[in-house]
């Protein structure tokens, strides 16, 4: 859940948002790996890599060239849970 949130935050803080009707997406334009997000969080890579990978896996953001992430929807990877 925190490394939903984080992206969320990201996304909003530093991304391109748009509107394509009820849904909002976004572009996070700085380049994120899963160690980056991992030392933001504190927890460790291994953690934050099957977190990224689950959240792509489930269709909640998909990983672009040069470690770009887009957010099909923020809303509802906002209220994404992954178990462990």
């Amino acid at each position: 859940k925190k490394v939903s949130h984080q992206l969320a935050y990201l996304a909003e803080e530093f991304g391109e948002i748009w509107r394509d009707g009820v849904r909002t997406g976004a572009r996070i334009l700085v380049p994120l790996r899963s160690i980056d997000m991992a030392e933001q969080l504190n927890i460790p890579n291994e953690v934050a890599k099957d977190a990224l990978d689950k959240l792509e896996k489930s269709g909640l953001l998909i990983k672009e060239k040069d470690h770009i992430i887009v957010i099909p929807d923020i809303h509802i990877l906002k209220d994404a849970y992954l178990p462990r």
